[in-house]
Formats: structure tokens, sequence, C-alpha cells
């Protein structure tokens, strides 16, 4: 028979030692069901990426390369490692480039600067190595600020201001060679006839001349003469 104290200790140490096998059996529970979670989750991104690239492939083929491009990107996003998502995506990428830059082209030729700066942006931003995009994005700035410069002239011309006028149709030049409109005002100010105390003066003459002017500021003097 049991002494009455090591009986209680044998019960002890049974005890422990189901309370153990509950803590690992409630453990065990625990892992397998954030294994089943896990799974589902890994499913679901798969469906969900899978679904993705179907939607890029039917808009691609549809025309909507921007929108194949957003497609695409999600998939990858949900499947980083999948190899054949990312081929797409660059191959996306790169045929929205192009229809972005031949856009930029056509602004271009309605002498819409800013939009064509746009589309330019965006085709670089779909492919950083179309330096061809870069390069245009430079020029039409180029454009922009050599019209600006054209319409700056005109502007003076009006106002009289023909030597600032004569400087900013130079500028519109520099910027654009191009720039028939500003070539065509810069000629108009060097044939220009202007009238001084009642005679009409031609800028072409080769003859000496005489100018007197009278209550008349050294400012007004350099002005009519520029």
């Amino acid at each position: 028979m049991l002494n009455p104290l090591n009986q209680g200790y044998c019960q002890g140490v049974e005890g422990d030692r189901m309370n153990q096998g509950s803590k690992l059996k409630i453990q065990s529970s625990k892992f397998k069901s954030m294994a089943v979670v896990a799974f589902c989750l890994m499913l679901f991104a798969g469906c969900a990426a899978d679904r993705a690239f179907k939607e890029g492939v039917a808009t691609a083929a549809n025309g909507d390369v921007d929108a194949a491009v957003l497609h695409y990107q999600k998939a990858l996003s949900l499947e980083p490692g999948n190899l054949t998502y990312r081929v797409e995506l660059e191959k996306a990428k790169t045929l929205a480039a192009r229809n972005h830059f031949a856009k930029g082209d056509d602004y271009i030729k309605e002498n819409k600067y800013d939009a064509a700066e746009i589309e330019y942006q965006i085709a670089l931003l779909m492919d950083q190595t179309f330096r061809k995009a870069e390069h245009a994005a430079i020029q039409v700035r180029k454009l922009r600020d050599s019209d600006g410069y054209y319409k700056k002239g005109i502007g003076l011309v009006e106002t009289k201001k023909t030597g600032e006028a004569r400087a900013a149709f130079k500028r519109a030049i520099s910027l654009n060679p191009k720039n028939e409109a500003a070539k065509e005002a810069l000629e108009k100010l060097k044939e220009v006839k202007t009238k001084l105390d009642g005679f009409e003066l031609s800028l072409k003459s080769t003859k000496p001349i005489t100018l007197k002017f009278k209550d008349t500021s050294i400012k007004e003097v350099f002005e009519i003469i520029s």
C-alpha cells in the first residue's frame, strides 16, 4: 500500500502530465488553424492575382494598354515571383510609353505644348529607358518658351517698346530656330518706319539725319530711337 504522501505526489505528477498534454494539444490545434488560415490567404491571393492578370490581358486586347498596366501591376504585387506577370507588365508599359509619345507628337502639331509635355512625361514614367521621350520633353519646353517670348514681343511692339520687342523675338528664335512667326516679326521691326516731329523716317535709309527733341526725357529718347 502506498504512503498517502507518496500517493498524493503521484497524483500531482499525473495531473501535471495531463495538463501538459492538454497544452500541447491546444498549441498543436492553434498551429493547424494558423496553417489553414495561411493556406487560405495564399489561395485567395493566388486567385486574386490570376483574376487581375486575366483582366490585364482582356484590356490590352481591347487597346486600353494603360488599364492593362494597372491590372498587371496588381497581379504582380500579389505574386511578386510570377515571371509571366512581370514579363507582360514590362511589355504593356513599353507599348503604353510609345502610345503616349505619339500623342505628344500630335499635340505638338497643334501647338498644344503643355499637353504634349504631359504625354512625354507619362511615356518616360512608363519606360524610364525611353530617352527619346526625355529629349522630347526638353524640346517641347523650349518650343513653349519660344512661343511665350514671341507673344511677349508682340505685346511690346504694341506699346512702342521696339528695343525690348526685338530682344524678345531674338530670344524666341534662339529657343526655336523654326519659329517663323518670330522671324517675320523681327524682320518687320527692321523695316518699320517711325514718325518723328512730323517726318517719316525709314530705318533702311543710309542718309545722315539730325534729330531734335523738345521737352523730352532721356528715357523717352531712348525708347524712340530703339
